[in-house]
């Protein structure tokens, strides 16, 4: 017995599982991740460097090129390229198709480790930071955040109370804070003054390391009660650093204020931010892997909705939104997919001039459409 023949003789069966495989397909689509790329791994790894105010020339050649001697030994190395900016090097390493990435990472961090033996002994050199590429990682949602003058105390305010909020909504990794003025504690140490102390600027760094610090001190017990002691001894204003004693000069206290200036200030502008040509603050939304792009966004509006009630002074101006560009796109496919069906019912119905045949295969179309849907939803796929 054939397809057809069995379709013919037993119309009740055939009826109710395409209803079932039309079933599960409505509700595998009510469930499928939307998002803008699939979900797929590329066998791409950075690692970055960062060393704050040096050139490039010198990165080059003290830590891009023992990294990249370092990596070229990496199993199903592809290619490695690299590049030096001032403070930064990159160097990506691209596997070959179907290398466990997750296992190349490990030996990537491996081999860096061996690397760091050549790099310099600079304090201000990072350690390099090694992570895979995941082109899902983009920002969702990008603002400009306005609403108070003082860049420096709007940076503070995202950094500290804004950011935390937007990362607790459902399917958010991170919140990213840009641009804007990010304070920090000026010590503009006068080399004339300290030269006449007979200090150098090691001596004022390493004072700084030894009073800002914060040490356990046992635990003390009181009845039936524990209680962990800590001597806590960091800075706490900007006066506390001026009164901080460096050494004794002629028989006197010489302190940190007696040869430098401590100022409450930001650290140097590298980013400028602006919203309707006013300053502001950036904040970058990134999703989770695998999750809807679409309630993703939906939760940081609805998470947006209470910062602005606590915080009523800030203006947050949508600069960029992934889920609006994939909406419109869905939604074109759906009046594309529309017209395309009406389209090709008028031409068999022209060709066939039968209603009942025409009808048959009419109902073929939405009914295989709905039932992919549940494949792909097995599938793991968007």
């Amino acid at each position: 017995m054939n397809i057809a023949q069995f379709s013919v003789s037993r119309p009740v069966t055939v009826t109710m599982r395409i209803a079932a495989l039309v079933l599960l397909g409505a509700i595998s689509i009510t469930r499928l991740a939307v998002d803008l790329l699939p979900n797929v791994t590329l066998p791409t790894i950075t690692v970055s460097t960062a060393w704050p105010n040096v050139a490039p020339e010198e990165i080059e050649a003290q830590v891009t090129r023992p990294i990249e001697e370092a990596l070229s030994s990496v199993s199903h190395l592809y290619v490695v390229n690299s590049s030096t900016d001032e403070g930064i090097s990159t160097v990506r390493v691209q596997l070959q198709w179907g290398t466990d990435i997750g296992q190349a990472a490990v030996e990537v961090l491996q081999l860096i480790e061996r690397a760091r033996r050549a790099f310099p002994t600079d304090p201000t050199l990072q350690t390099p930071l090694v992570f895979k590429f995941d082109p899902s990682q983009a920002p969702i949602l990008v603002y400009g955040v306005s609403g108070i003058n003082d860049t420096v105390k709007l940076r503070t305010l995202l950094d500290n109370q804004v950011s935390p909020l937007v990362e607790s909504a459902n399917g958010v990794a991170s919140a990213t804070v840009t641009g804007g003025q990010q304070r920090a504690i000026i010590i503009d140490v006068d080399p004339v003054k300290l030269r006449a102390h007979n200090f150098a600027l090691a001596d004022v760094m390493r004072r700084l390391l030894e009073e800002n610090i914060n040490l356990p001190a046992g635990i003390a017990r009181q009845s039936d009660t524990e209680y962990i002691v800590r001597s806590l001894g960091w800075f706490i204003s900007p006066q506390q650093i001026a009164n901080a004693p460096l050494g004794v000069y002629n028989g006197e206290v010489v302190r940190i204020g007696d040869v430098a200036a401590v100022q409450d200030s930001h650290t140097e502008t590298r980013i400028y931010t602006r919203l309707n040509e006013q300053p502001a603050v950036g904040l970058m939304v990134v999703k989770q892997s695998g999750v809807n792009t679409i309630t993703t966004a939906q939760a940081v509006e609805a998470q947006l909705k209470l910062v602005q009630s606590l915080y009523p002074q800030l203006h947050f101006g949508l600069a960029y939104d992934q889920a609006q560009f994939i909406q419109q796109s869905i939604n074109d496919v759906k009046t594309s997919a529309l017209i395309g069906g009406l389209l090709a019912i008028c031409i068999l119905l022209f060709f066939l001039r039968n209603v009942r045949s025409t009808l048959v295969v009419a109902l073929s179309i939405p009914i295989s459409i709905i039932s992919t849907f549940a494949l792909l939803y097995v599938g793991g796929f968007s």
